[in-house]
């Protein structure tokens, strides 16, 4: 795969491993216009970048 070729896990540091759920991201997905989808983004993606 693409990720583990270019970005492997092991070479991230301060990397834990995260399970995405089946519903991950829904609210990003439902929005209807691209704005409205930036702040359910960020907010989605906190278990990834706590510092974003």
């Amino acid at each position: 795969m693409f990720l583990d070729e270019f970005l492997p896990k092991n070479k991230l540091p301060g990397y834990s491993n995260i399970n995405f759920t089946s519903d991950a991201f829904q609210c990003t997905l439902a929005v209807m216009l691209e704005l409205d989808a930036y702040q359910s983004f960020i907010q989605e993606m906190q278990p990834f970048t706590p510092h974003l």
